[in-house]
């Protein structure tokens, strides 16, 4: 019966350990991140300025993401309803990937990230021009 019972035991152990851990770049991203700065080299004309100022403190107020461990995210504060999905970052930790519910799929880049910031980098070619317009997003870990 004790023999049984070990091994059990060691059936049980050697199925957890085939589930994929989270490798040690992914396990960074965890948890729950709130927007703290924003900078963009989009050109604001003088008259719109006060809006797009505006625009961006709402942004920082109400931006956030939470990374959970079965690879599933949640975004909220660019639309008027939380966007969820999958996401996954490339091997070496520069290039991370959204697949929304919503097909609400992106890339975006890590420019940084550490146990308390990460800065995201967002680039996308104006139309009918030569220009990208690059954003960075700053977020720091938070408590939900």
């Amino acid at each position: 019966m004790k023999t049984r019972f070990i091994i059990l035991i060691l059936i049980i152990l050697a199925m957890q350990a085939c589930v994929n851990p989270l490798t040690e770049t992914e396990e960074k991203f965890l948890g729950h991140w709130k927007m703290t700065n924003y900078q963009s080299n989009e050109q604001v004309p003088e008259s719109n300025k006060a809006n797009y100022l505006l625009s961006i403190e709402n942004l920082k107020r109400n931006f956030s993401l939470t990374f959970n461990d079965d690879m599933t995210f949640e975004r909220i504060g660019f639309a008027p309803q939380p966007e969820r999905g999958e996401w996954s970052i490339n091997p070496n930790g520069t290039m991370l990937t959204f697949k929304g519910e919503n097909e609400q799929n992106g890339i975006v880049f890590i420019e940084s990230i550490n146990e308390s910031m990460m800065v995201i980098k967002i680039e996308e070619t104006i139309p009918n021009t030569a220009q990208t317009l690059t954003i960075k997003l700053f977020l720091t870990k938070t408590e939900k």
